[in-house]
């Protein structure tokens, strides 16, 4: 895999692949779209792969139902598409408010990062963070269409609010 510059749609469609990717050399990889996409099952921790490379992660995750790794110490800062990387990831809910967006240019390259994300519930967090480090480009609630960070009454990620926005279990 060292060699490896693109993993796009390595793993498309792969519906029941959950193999180990943990000791996987990605250092060179430019390009991760779709590497996951329709992946229903993929869980495997790939929290530490080097992406310091890469410059795509559009729908990297989507459809990839079960996933659900910490990729908080991902090194994004050249990425310039994010365009629905975690769209139906279902179980997905990281913290990625620490993830170095500058390089998106586009604001259509940052909408519906998390759409129907329904365990993603770190909003808050990314509405101040990554609009302090793009607000050119920030789309806001375009990025979470149909999440629990969208719809937190879904109970999905376990929030409920009442009408006055209090969050309980």
């Amino acid at each position: 895999m060292g060699k490896v510059t693109s993993t796009m749609a390595m793993f498309y469609g792969a519906r029941s692949f959950n193999s180990d990717l943990s000791k996987w050399d990605v250092s060179r990889v430019t390009n991760l779209e779709q590497t996951f996409y329709a992946s229903y099952a993929f869980n495997s921790d790939i929290s530490k792969w080097q992406v310091s490379k890469a410059t795509t992660l559009r729908y990297t995750f989507g459809i990839a139902k079960l996933f659900n790794s910490d990729l908080s110490t991902w090194d994004v800062s050249k990425v310039t598409n994010l365009f629905s990387t975690f769209g139906d990831a279902w179980d997905f809910n990281s913290d990625l408010s620490s993830w170095d967006v500058s390089k998106i240019t586009i604001s259509h390259s940052m909408k519906n990062v998390f759409h129907s994300a329904k365990s993603f519930n770190f909003k808050s967090a990314l509405d101040v963070a990554w609009e302090n480090k793009n607000p050119s480009i920030y789309p806001g609630t375009l990025m979470y269409s149909g999440s629990c960070s969208e719809d937190i009454a879904c109970g999905k990620c376990g929030r409920k609010s009442t009408e006055e926005g209090e969050e309980g279990s």
